[in-house]
């Protein structure tokens, strides 16, 4: 859990009350707070009144201070850290997940040149739209986005469930960002061990097996064991080699890829987005409350479609005087009535292209043809 808050000030009580509250109701691991103005002489004090987490920040950059980041030391631990005037860019390990992560607070100056020489380059939104107003009454309100979290394939893939909350902006006129990344396990495990787990090296062990017999072959020619022993590799081989592919189009939907294509990290990158665009994380109900979670967002929508579809209106009389056109005959009753058979099911899904979208639970047609 990552926040990043401008926060217009961190020495007022209050300020510092509303970031304590932030960081036990919410279990951040991670504060980032952007303009604190506060000086370094007052620092200290300050810091003491949050003695259980660890402190970094940019007095050695800017007098002011202006990033501070809280961090949870029983849960990350700082392997290298970057310091600049205008961002703090920390290299962590995340104890519980057990991995590394990359996360930069950037407070840019407002000074375009200063922006340029401060090299930034080198280093999925929901709730309120908006992350500044300049708070002043109806005629003069002024609504922006003026913050970002922006995230790389790298960290998709680590944290695909990935989702930015936009909190209300309370004391500031800037938001808080709500960071949450979400680690779940996928159904069909066995599955996935059977068919895929490993497979980049399993086509290496059938390439360099099926290599070794054709050496062979070149010694004994005419040896009819090697030449039935060759043809059954090189199937093996073929077989890995097309359901590794087939499994990175499937989950990367890229069509236009040619067959000498590597799966390589554009692969990857498509598909971590394409995981990540596919999350519905949190929605607004019919009483416009949030709700958060697969069970949740699930029921919201059953909620919703029950409410709109399922009242019961007066409809207007049905006229045989409609009713023009062909109509099927006597004989072809019983064809409508009878059973559908599991030939007939079966035919019209291996009518299906094998890279069609999945349908409603998540299955593509390969799936079921496979299965």
């Amino acid at each position: 859990m990552i926040i990043s808050w401008n926060i217009r000030g961190f020495n007022d009580p209050i300020n510092q009350q509303e970031v304590r509250g932030y960081l036990s109701t919410n279990k951040i691991e991670v504060f980032g707070l952007l303009e604190t103005r506060v000086k370094y002489n007052n620092s200290a004090a300050i810091s003491k009144r949050f003695a259980s987490f660890s402190i970094i920040n940019n007095y050695s950059h800017h007098y002011n201070g202006r990033i501070w980041v809280f961090l949870n030391p029983s849960i990350v631990t700082v392997i290298s850290s970057k310091v600049h005037d205008q961002l703090i860019h920390l290299e962590m390990l995340h104890h519980i997940s057990n991995k590394v992560v990359n996360v930069t607070f950037v407070y840019g100056s407002n000074d375009g040149d200063d922006r340029n020489e401060g090299n930034l380059e080198e280093t999925h939104s929901f709730g309120c739209g908006y992350t500044w107003t300049n708070k002043r009454d109806v005629d003069e309100r002024i609504w922006s986005k003026l913050d970002r979290v922006l995230v790389n394939p790298g960290w998709l893939a680590a944290y695909p469930n990935t989702q930015v909350t936009i909190l209300p902006s309370g004391i500031s006129d800037h938001s808080p960002l709500l960071i949450q990344a979400k680690n779940v396990r996928h159904n069909l495990q066995s599955l996935h061990r059977t068919h895929f787990a490993g497979l980049t090296k399993r086509v290496q062990e059938a390439k360099k097996e099926l290599e070794d017999c054709q050496y062979q072959i070149q010694q004994n020619l005419l040896t009819s064991e090697l030449l039935v022993k060759e043809k059954s590799l090189l199937e093996v081989y073929l077989s890995l080699k097309k359901t590794g592919r087939s499994s990175l189009i499937q989950r990367a939907k890229v069509q236009n890829i040619q067959h000498n294509d590597a799966p390589n990290s554009y692969f990857f990158s498509r598909i971590a987005i394409r995981k990540n665009q596919s999350i519905i994380g949190k929605i607004h109900d019919r009483n416009v409350q949030i709700r958060d979670g697969i069970h949740n967002v699930n029921q919201a929508f059953v909620e919703y479609y029950q409410a709109l579809l399922g009242k019961k209106v007066e409809t207007i009389g049905m006229y045989s005087s409609l009713l023009r056109g062909s109509q099927v005959p006597d004989s072809e009753w019983p064809n409508l009535c009878k059973p559908v058979e599991e030939m007939e099911i079966k035919r019209a899904l291996f009518s299906i292209d094998s890279n069609k979208s999945p349908g409603h639970d998540g299955f593509s047609a390969q799936f079921f043809k496979k299965s």
